[in-house]
Formats: C-alpha cells, sequence, structure tokens
C-alpha cells in the first residue's frame, strides 16, 4: 500500500467521524430556558433588583437529609407569598413549583425529583418588595 491510500482511509475516517458526531449532537434535546425568553430578558433589572436585596438577607438554606430537600426560610422573615421554582435545566418535563405559605421549613420529598443538577429558584414578597434569591442543587 502506498501513501496516497492511506491519506484517502485516514480522510475518509475523519469524515465518517464527523457524519456520526454530527448526528448524535443534532439528536440532543436541547430546551430554553423559558418560551418567552425576550419578554423575560427585558425585565431582568428587576431580577437582579429584587437578588440583591436577597444577599442583604441571606434567608435561604438548602440541605438533604433524611430523604428529603429541606428548604428553610429565616425566621425574621415575615413573606407575604413566597414561591419556590425548581428548574432542571435539561428537561422541563422535570420543573416544578410550589406555593409556600405559613411556614419556615419546606420539605420536598427526594423520591419526587430524579437524580441530578436542579436550580432553586425561590422569590418572596415583603411589605410589597420583592426578594430572590437563586441556589443550584445536585440530587443525589
Amino acid at each position: 500500500m502506498n501513501w496516497g491510500k492511506g491519506i484517502m482511509i485516514v480522510m475518509g475516517l475523519f469524515i465518517v467521524f464527523i457524519g456520526v458526531l454530527v448526528s448524535v449532537l443534532a439528536g440532543q434535546k436541547v430546551d430554553l430556558v423559558s418560551e418567552e425568553y425576550y419578554k423575560e430578558e427585558i425585565a431582568y433589572q428587576h431580577e437582579i433588583d429584587a437578588m440583591h436585596s436577597a444577599k442583604l438577607l441571606d434567608s435561604l438554606v438548602i440541605s438533604q437529609q433524611d430523604g428529603q430537600l429541606i428548604v428553610q426560610f429565616a425566621k425574621n422573615i415575615e413573606a407575604d407569598s413566597i414561591v419556590l421554582k425548581l428548574w432542571r435545566p435539561n428537561n422541563q418535563q422535570l420543573d416544578q413549583s410550589f406555593s409556600v405559605t405559613g411556614t419556615h421549613v419546606f420539605l420536598i420529598p427526594l423520591n419526587t425529583l430524579q437524580q441530578g443538577m436542579y436550580d432553586i429558584r425561590c422569590e418572596y414578597w415583603t411589605e410589597g418588595k420583592n426578594f430572590l434569591q437563586k441556589q443550584s442543587v445536585l440530587i443525589k
């Protein structure tokens, strides 16, 4: 075999590799953060302000214990309403949303969540002021 045939074989293998790579990557499911992404992007400054306000309070603690995801809010925070969203970046069907009222500790059974990374978004209102905290958690 001469060097010309070797180059053609290597080029053929490279083309097959690129074809397989493109077909595998094209088959991956990619969810957008939100269906109304552009509308939410315009209102992002409000979210930044709410996150800054919440950072000063440092009122959210998330832990896993005894088969439950424990979300604790500071006892000195008397929120009018709390919305807790668990967002799964790679699968929109696994997203969950909860309304929390009248408690400073919220429990979510781990068997209702699939293993993997979740972004937790806790938004609450106190005396008309908006607060927002975000945190990521790995469910094992």
